[in-house]
């Protein structure tokens, strides 16, 4: 929901609630309190759509066959849309710029609904600091990671990203994920062994 309807649909909830005064006699976490605690239990519209945002991230982060198409979308118009410092950074390996280390920056003044998407995804992503974690992530998980820019990576690990040896594997071996790599670096063992 843009930010001007937010404050539009909160100022008239307020409105309705304090019939139109001035000021508002109880704080508004009181109003937003649960009923039991004695609370109004009136809806809090911005921490709902912050708490949606959140929600679309989550469904953003799914990978594998849980990765809704939309995110695949996402994702090539995030690549498509980079800073200018990031034109050093080979096409083919922009695969998510929250796993990775390039940087995105979506069009802000588009006037499509996707641009907009993008951007408060974008923002929530930055403003509630949403990061790969977890206890343990399944091999499977470890194995879909994008090898190139990845995000845990040391930063001294960039420069190799435009080695000979990195251009092989991306042009001739299609080498693009984790688990890729890895089926590669067996296979040379079986050879050698």
């Amino acid at each position: 929901m843009p930010k001007s309807i937010e404050k539009l649909v909160t100022k008239r909830v307020q409105n309705f609630i304090w019939a139109e005064k001035e000021k508002n006699p109880v704080n508004k976490e009181l109003v937003y309190s649960p009923i039991e605690i004695g609370g109004w239990k009136v809806l809090n519209i911005e921490a709902r759509n912050r708490a949606i945002d959140i929600i679309w991230v989550k469904s953003y982060l799914k990978f594998g066959n849980d990765c809704p198409l939309w995110a695949k979308v996402a994702d090539a118009i995030l690549a498509h849309y980079t800073p200018k410092s990031e034109d050093g950074v080979d096409k083919r390996c922009r695969i998510n710029p929250i796993l990775q280390s390039w940087k995105t920056s979506p069009p802000k003044h588009a006037k499509t609904a996707a641009a907009n998407d993008l951007q408060c995804l974008i923002k929530t992503i930055k403003t509630f600091n949403i990061r790969q974690e977890g206890l343990a992530f399944s091999r499977e998980q470890q194995r879909q990671m994008p090898i190139w820019y990845h995000k845990h990576a040391d930063p001294a690990i960039r420069k190799l990203n435009r080695s000979t040896a990195s251009e092989c594997l991306k042009t001739k071996h299609k080498i693009f994920t984790v688990g890729q790599a890895e089926r590669l670096a067996e296979g040379l063992n079986e050879e050698t062994q």
